[in-house]
């Protein structure tokens, strides 16, 4: 099956993931304020958040890619 729309789909969400996966380990200096802090040696900060929401979108993106694929097959 060479349906464009899930390979651009499945591209999509994995460029997202990556991004979100590479924001996520970025070191503090990098990461901007602090939005809570856990103790003294760990702390959420702004950039955790973007990371966050890009993996979450990253991930629902490729559920989507999913989907549209087992459509595809089962037509």
């Amino acid at each position: 099956m060479t349906d464009w729309r899930v390979l651009l789909l499945s591209a999509f969400a994995f460029l997202i993931v990556l991004f979100g996966l590479l924001t996520l380990a970025l070191p503090d200096s990098q990461e901007g304020r602090v939005l809570y802090t856990l103790d003294a040696t760990h702390s959420v900060r702004a950039l955790d958040g973007v990371g966050l929401v890009l993996v979450a979108l990253g991930g629902a993106a490729a559920w989507g890619a999913g989907l549209l694929w087992q459509r595809r097959m089962t037509r």
